[in-house]
Formats: structure tokens, sequence, C-alpha cells
């Protein structure tokens, strides 16, 4: 019911202009409805209104990394993790701009906080184990705990994820189980593991 949250929001920040919460939430339909330049628009809005809103910080950061702007967007993504330390997603998102960003153990640090907070969070779970299977930082490989990581991951997804799926050959062939991690993609019918 997108049209109905937009007029409710938008009647909202009529009432009282200073809302960052009602800017903030008509950004996130914007989001959804693809309006990215106005979904911007509105979390910087909030963003203007109260600094330290950081679900503001967290929602404008993500976008910016969707635009692109990496270094923008890991200001935001760092003021959403300092805000609010309790946010899985902030600093799940922090540590996606820190990997691509060429920070593999700033990334890792991030990815750990938010399988501290949420300890079923695959999207972390793959990214971590990714990480420990994969870097050409020898001081980040952790083959067993790759495997342990990417295990718990396609365990809770059923083994139907294809990232925690490929996470796991990638974990296996790190300790030396290359017919494990050959076997991994014949089993579940994924494509190019």
């Amino acid at each position: 019911k997108l049209d109905e949250a937009e007029a409710h929001f938008r009647r909202a920040i009529e009432v009282n202009p200073d809302l960052a919460v009602g800017h903030c939430n008509l950004g996130i339909v914007h989001r959804q409805r693809n309006k990215l330049p106005e979904a911007a628009e509105a979390y910087r809005e909030a963003l203007r209104l109260d600094p330290d809103f950081a679900m503001a910080h967290l929602h404008l950061g993500t976008l910016l990394l969707q635009f692109g702007k990496r270094e923008e967007a890991r200001a935001h993504l760092g003021e959403a993790v300092r805000l609010d330390p309790f946010d899985p997603f902030a600093a799940f998102n922090l540590a996606v701009v820190l990997r691509t960003g060429g920070k593999p153990a700033e990334a890792a640090d991030q990815l750990e906080r938010a399988l501290e907070l949420e300890p079923g969070f695959v999207p972390a779970l793959v990214s971590l184990a990714l990480i420990r299977a994969t870097s050409v930082d020898e001081s980040l490989r952790d083959g067993p705990a790759a495997v342990e990581l990417a295990d718990r991951a396609c365990s809770l997804t059923q083994h139907r994820h294809p990232e925690a799926l490929h996470a796991l050959a990638a974990a296996y062939a790190e300790v030396g189980r290359f017919a494990d991690a050959l076997g991994v993609g014949g089993r579940q019918g994924v494509q190019g593991l």
C-alpha cells in the first residue's frame, strides 16, 4: 500500500515539516518505487533536521553505495554504526563498503559485529566465510572458520542459496577438501562453482 503510506507520510510532514522520521519514511517509499533521487533527497532532508538519525544515515548510505559513491556511503554507514552500534544491518552494509574498497580486515571486523548481533544473518555469514576462505591477506584466512560459517549459512537456507553454496565450495577448497568443493555445485545444481 505504497500510495497510502506516501499520503500519510506527506500529511505528517505537512503538519510538522521538521519531522525527520517522516522524511526518512517518505524516502523509503520512494526507494521502493525506484525513485532513487527522490529517496536520496528525503534522506538528506531527514539528516538536515536530525544529523544523529541513525536510520537515515543507514538508508542514505546504502543508496549511495548503490549509486557507486563509495566514500560518501562509507561516511554515512560509519555514522549509522556509531549512532546505533546494535544494528547488524548497518554493520553489514559498512562491511560491504569496506570490502569493495579494499579494506578486508575492517570489513571482517564489521561482519563479526553483525554476527554477534544477529548470528543467523546469512549475508554476513556468507561474506565473512568468503573473506576467511579467499582473502589475499593470509592473516584473514581461516579455512576451518570459513567452513563453519558457510555451512551454517547453507543450513539456514536449506542448501538453496547460491552465494552460500559458493562460499561453502570456496571454504572446502581452502581446507583442501576439493572433492567436497566440487560436489557442492553438483549436488545442488549450482553452476560455475
